[in-house]
């Protein structure tokens, strides 16, 4: 069994714009507290905020870490993120994903 720490995990958050997502998505990959960040093409998304049902475009970013670096992630994130109350969900592995790609598998090192 792998150790908590090196444990695989993808953030996923949300931001208004592809622009705003690669800023935090650069940050976390040069600072060594992601190992990837993908960043998804425009979504509609529904939601509540400040009581009023709202729609908007927002692009998702699933950010490639180790559970030991998500929270030096996320606090890297946070100053950087434009909403007022960014949201970030933690999604973990129990094992080490295996990229698969035509004649070849890898297993690659998180961050």
């Amino acid at each position: 069994m792998m150790e908590t720490g090196n444990e695989f995990c993808f953030v996923y958050s949300t931001f208004p714009d592809a622009d705003s997502a690669l800023v935090v998505g650069r940050t976390l990959v040069e600072r060594k507290l992601a190992a990837c960040v993908n960043i998804y093409p425009p979504m509609t998304s529904v939601y509540v905020w400040q009581g009023k049902q709202e729609e908007g475009q927002e692009v998702a970013a699933f950010i490639k870490t180790r559970r030991s670096l998500v929270d030096a992630a996320v606090a890297a994130a946070r100053p950087l993120h434009p909403y007022t109350t960014p949201a970030s969900w933690c999604c973990r592995s129990p094992a080490a994903p295996t990229i698969i790609s035509p004649g070849r598998a890898a297993r690659p090192s998180a961050a």
